[in-house]
């Protein structure tokens, strides 16, 4: 099939420009998370009291985040540079430099991003839930949590040749490695992080009711016990917030890319899908004309544009979602 399109083939699946325009709006946007990404982490690395527990989790999301959006810099401007290595040949760790350094450092902070999420998350719940700071002295294990299983796994898809361009306007991690190296450890990590985040919020829904008169035979122990779970999500709301982001858009990433990297690599090598689409082509049907026939075999253009924006956004999440007076006043 890679004989019969230019490279990257699967932009000539959809509708003349299509696929250009839309990842080119996806990398201006994944620009500017990473400059607000760096906003944040250099705040809360540099002004005071932000570095202390549980602030210094929100500055090591921040680091991850902000390496994770800069990805787009090997690419903005000149994707195919990343996309192949000629005319008609998709990049590969082996035959393209730039795609194995951008590669790793995506599936680094793919995972480097989740696993800081779900340590907030943890934080979070042990924090409102069970009134524990169990968390703030652990940093040891939470770097190597963090830090040390992506890097595992960054090394296990470089040792098995597994980095190359497969869709969008990166390179990632091939179909048949994804599972076992991107999409399974990021599923122990999402799955879980999202039923905690859901009975935290539980958690809270039931301490609000109990606050606004519900709990007026309440003992004075549970009374207290609701008092402080309220208190600590005004002040941990930004930390929340941001960890619910992270979960949709984490989980959104990974449902669609599970889902469908399957199809976007093989359904162009469906027999009647070849069939059709090159009887059109044969017909001068034309790129747009011929691009109807795919509809069934690659995921929708609005999907991948919704999933690409989402990732893309997170930076731009995470600057809104901490700027506040306090902050750029500590600049001032």
């Amino acid at each position: 099939f890679g004989c019969c399109l230019p490279c990257p083939q699967p932009y000539y699946l959809y509708p003349s420009g299509y696929m250009e325009k839309g990842f080119e709006a996806t990398q201006v946007v994944r620009a500017l998370s990473a400059f607000a990404a760096l906003a944040v982490m250099l705040s809360f690395l540099v002004l005071p009291g932000r570095r202390s527990h549980p602030s210094s989790l929100i500055l090591f999301a921040s680091i991850s985040i902000f390496l994770y959006s800069a990805t787009v810099f090997f690419s903005i401007g000149n994707p195919k540079k990343i996309q192949c290595v000629n005319d008609v040949t998709p990049s590969t760790q082996d035959n393209n430099g730039l795609c194995a350094v951008q590669g790793a450092l995506l599936i680094f902070t793919s995972h480097a991003t989740a696993f800081w999420t779900a340590i907030i998350i943890l934080n979070l719940h042990m924090h409102t839930v069970w009134n524990s700071n169990f968390m703030a002295n652990k940093y040891l294990w939470l770097h190597l949590f963090g830090w040390g299983i992506p890097t595992i796994l960054t090394v296990a898809a470089l040792v098995e040749n597994s980095v190359a361009y497969q869709f969008a306007g990166l390179c990632l991690i091939k179909q048949e490695a994804a599972n076992a190296i991107f999409f399974y450890p990021l599923a122990v990590i999402v799955v879980p992080s999202c039923i905690m985040h859901s009975a935290t919020f539980f958690h809270i829904a039931k301490a609000s009711r109990s606050d606004s008169g519900e709990s007026s035979g309440l003992s004075e122990f549970t009374t207290t016990r609701k008092i402080k779970v309220l208190q600590a999500v005004k002040i941990q709301w930004r930390a929340l917030l941001l960890a619910v982001v992270l979960v949709v858009t984490v989980f959104t990433y990974w449902i669609f890319y599970f889902i469908e990297l399957r199809n976007i690599t093989d359904g162009p090598k469906n027999r009647d899908f070849l069939t059709n689409w090159l009887n059109c082509v044969q017909s001068n049907g034309g790129q747009n004309g011929c691009s109807k026939i795919a509809r069934g075999y690659m995921p929708p253009y609005p999907l991948i544009m919704i999933t690409e924006f989402l990732a893309s956004l997170i930076g731009i999440w995470l600057l809104a979602i901490f700027s506040n007076s306090v902050l750029w006043k500590g600049w001032g």
